[in-house]
């Protein structure tokens, strides 16, 4: 009796809990005939059962010849509700109980599952409460569809679901922000497998008619450009290159442009150039701290370059990191100091220059070695090319939908700081646009999703740590790959590895090769309670002359603890599978998707990055055409006979006297190129002889 009490207490306690009426109501409400008729069905069936049953026993008993078997429904469905008809189901439900070991659960509150490794998880927790995600915990937190309909970007699909509408995706109102770090060892299918289709996804939602988003993407082998550009312009996306893979097909831009007038960022640029031309794990010393004084001091004095007739800025591209790198090449130290004495005292280069001045005078030649050893990468003409002109805009991401492409080289380190450059201007513009022209809640008006493939051949970017756990409230998003957590830790020692992964609620196992990052997600899985049982049966010989007493068969059932994922069982993981885990829930183990998945990989248009062709090169040939920048116009007659004199007459210009000219003038403007134009911010530019420079 007390056991039939137990037993009812516990079908009352699960019949009351919500999520599992939940679940049948949400099963159930869409196909409620098709579950009332196949309900009916059973009954029928089970029904003429039980009335033949009944009808034998009477007719055994009585004697009595009656009809055993009935087709009408009625009799039928009615014998399900007989003592007889309810019995024979108690009778079947107690069977399955107790063949299937619920009846501890019911019992003991305590579910034991077997896993596929072959071993019993017990849900007793003494050891460990960790699992593997329930379809009820999906739900809560992911949302399933087809590839097509899913309404964020892909994660991975469900096991065991051939139905087509496995596909997984952060549910919007999860609560969890959408950094997401991927790790995935060479060959594991992080660019297929995460990188493609984050873009077709990202497409399908701006043509679905949600809201637009921007995206930067690491391009390590200029792949995903060739692939996805003219997709992404067809669809309206801006889409610009900074490729320092091949310099001659890259978009100019200019970071001198971009600082101008922001002294805190002039310091940003300078300390990103000496970080990441310094050897790996050096402390900034004497020298490092000179060479950075110096070059803050160059780009701020580089930035108010002006023209000495008109007063006026020169323009950007005559204002770039190129031409710092002329300057410390082809000025000497006691020269460069004299063009800096002549400064107005409120000259914001002054400061840092004075701060290098403070060494002594012997040392300031060292410096300038250093820190032209430093930009010596500007040597090469296409560098100083593409940063030289400026074409892309920081800002533009923010608001209207951009896809703005980073091409990088996985081998050549030498170019790193231009891109830890350009993400790191782009985290910071884009910050302050949120902070000062964002919505209500200081939030980008077009989202950003910085999809970082290969994210630490991009350099060391600045205060990275800080930028990732801040940018989310502006509406930026970092999607970070990586193929290792001890790649990771070299690039960002210490603990500053640690705190972007604890800033990323989402982290994707591709696959990996190394201990480090096996034994880190094996932990980050965390530890089960398994059920042991040890069995013993006694060993007697069968013909054996000695009689003993031997003790029966016995069995002991214990807890124990395991690791969800032994290291080594995330090593030997299938390729086809990946693992997810997200902040606060159990791991989930899928499978990779394919771009091929989603109907929009059929559109992809397929261009060589060799055919891009930037603006600027348009603006050298025009530049070629000409004999380029003008700062004197000089004023001739043209004689009816050459052998007749030239007529002179005298004009006043505003800067210097100019040749004269005849009643009837014919401007001829002779332009001199910016090789021959020497000094143009000091005295000496000034004070030129005209007449030396036609020699």
């Amino acid at each position: 009796m007390k056991f039939m009490k137990l037993i009812l207490q516990k079908l009352i306690s699960m019949s009351l809990k919500n999520d599992k009426i939940n679940s049948l109501y949400e099963k159930v409400k869409g196909n409620f005939g098709y579950y009332c008729f196949c309900t009916l069905v059973v009954m029928y069936l089970y029904g003429i059962v039980i009335n033949s049953f009944c009808g034998a026993t009477n007719i055994f008993y009585t004697g009595v010849n009656e009809k055993t078997f009935s087709m009408n429904p009625f009799v039928c469905i009615g014998a399900v509700f007989t003592p007889e008809g309810l019995g024979v189901l108690v009778f079947i439900a107690i069977m399955y109980i107790l063949i299937s070991g619920k009846w501890t659960y019911l019992i003991t509150g305590v579910k034991i599952t077997k896993d596929e490794r072959n071993f019993f998880v017990s849900s007793e927790g003494t050891h460990g409460t960790s699992g593997w995600m329930t379809k009820d915990e999906q739900k809560k937190i992911l949302l399933s569809d087809t590839a097509d309909k899913l309404p964020t970007p892909i994660l991975c699909k469900m096991k065991g679901n051939d139905s087509g509408n496995g596909y997984l995706g952060l549910r919007t109102d999860s609560g969890l922000n959408k950094h997401i770090l991927i790790y995935g060892a060479t060959g594991a299918g992080k660019s297929r497998g995460f990188v493609k289709p984050y873009i077709l996804k990202m497409v399908q939602m701006k043509n679905s008619g949600q809201n637009p988003q921007s995206m930067i993407i690491v391009d390590p082998k200029a792949e995903l450009f060739e692939q996805y550009s003219e997709f992404l312009r067809d669809n309206g996306y801006v889409v610009k290159a900074l490729n320092l893979l091949d310099m001659e097909n890259s978009d100019g831009w200019n970071c001198i442009g971009e600082t101008q007038g922001d002294v805190d960022m002039v310091q940003s640029v300078a300390e990103i150039i000496i970080r990441n031309t310094s050897e790996d794990g050096q402390k900034a010393d004497f020298w490092d701290k000179a060479e950075g004084n110096l070059l803050i001091a160059l780009i701020l004095y580089v930035q108010s370059m002006r023209d000495p007739i008109t007063n006026e800025l020169l323009p950007l591209h005559e204002r770039s990191l190129g031409t710092i790198y002329k300057i410390l090449s082809s000025e000497s130290a006691k020269s460069l100091d004299m063009k800096f004495q002549r400064l107005p005292l409120d000259h914001p280069a002054r400061g840092p220059y004075g701060i290098f001045k403070q060494a002594a005078s012997n040392l300031w030649g060292n410096v300038f070695i250093g820190l032209g050893s430093r930009m010596n990468v500007f040597q090469n003409k296409l560098v100083d090319k593409i940063t030289k002109y400026h074409e892309i805009d920081l800002e533009l991401p923010g608001k209207e939908p951009c896809a703005y492409f980073c091409i990088i080289s996985a081998q050549d380190t030498a170019y790193e700081f231009l891109s830890s450059l350009f993400f790191s201007m782009l985290f910071k513009k884009l910050s302050d646009y949120a902070r000062k022209h964002g919505d209500e809640r200081g939030r980008l008006p077009v989202e950003v999703n910085f999809v970082m493939d290969e994210f630490c051949n991009v350099g060391k970017l600045l205060d990275f740590k800080k930028t990732i756990s801040v940018v989310r409230g502006y509406g930026i998003n970092c999607q970070i790959v990586v193929q290792s957590i001890a790649q990771l830790s070299d690039r960002y020692p210490v603990k500053e590895w640690e705190e972007i992964v604890g800033n990323c609620d989402t982290q994707l196992v591709l696959g990996c090769n190394d201990m480090m990052t096996s034994e880190y997600i094996s932990k980050r899985c965390g530890n089960v309670t398994i059920q042991l049982t040890n069995s013993m049966a006694p060993q007697t010989p069968l013909f054996s002359p000695i009689t003993r007493e031997v003790t029966g068969y016995r069995e002991t059932k214990s807890n124990n603890q395991r690791p969800l994922m032994y290291p080594e069982e995330i090593l030997q993981m299938d390729n086809k599978e990946c693992l997810l885990l997200l902040r606060g829930q159990k791991p989930l183990k899928g499978l990779k998707i394919i771009p091929d998945e989603l109907s929009s990989y059929k559109e992809l248009k397929y261009t060589r990055v060799s055919e891009y062709v930037p603006g600027w090169h348009e603006i050298e040939e025009q530049q070629k055409k000409k004999t380029t920048t003008v700062h004197y116009n000089f004023v001739y007659d043209e004689p009816e006979d050459d052998d007749e004199p030239i007529p002179v007459k005298e004009e006043k210009p505003k800067q210097k006297d100019i040749p004269k000219a005849s009643q009837k003038p014919q401007q001829i403007i002779l332009d001199f190129a910016e090789d021959e134009i020497v000094g143009a911010e000091t005295d000496e530019y000034k004070e030129t002889d005209i007449n030396n420079i036609f020699d």
